[in-house]
């Protein structure tokens, strides 16, 4: 079945439709090929986390509690972007103290 996922991470927002029978992980996949789809129209632009949720026509008003929260390190080392992922690494440790690296996928 198909799914709709919305992806933002600073100051894009991109729909991107997953077959959950093919990827186990909709969101992980949507994150992943939103930042593709960046890299192809060359608008990659990326914050330390990239958010995501299932599209619904009757939103709840509590959408954060659907939120998923990524660490886009790991996003980008997934989409096979290991030099950008470094650049998200470096600014990320020496604003913030903190590896990316060493910290989850998810609900950082």
């Amino acid at each position: 079945m198909i799914k709709t996922v919305i992806v933002s991470s600073g100051d894009w927002t991109k729909i991107v439709k997953i077959d959950n029978k093919i990827f186990e992980d909709i969101y992980t996949e949507a994150c992943t090929q939103a930042i593709e789809s960046l890299v192809k129209e060359k608008q990659l632009r990326v914050a330390s986390v990239i958010n995501c949720y299932l599209y619904n026509s009757s939103l709840p008003k509590d959408l954060h509690k659907n939120m998923h929260t990524f660490n886009a390190y790991k996003i980008l080392i997934n989409a096979g972007m290991h030099k950008y992922a470094e650049i998200v690494r470096k600014h990320f440790i020496k604003n913030n103290n903190i590896d990316w690296a060493t910290e989850p996928l998810k609900n950082v």
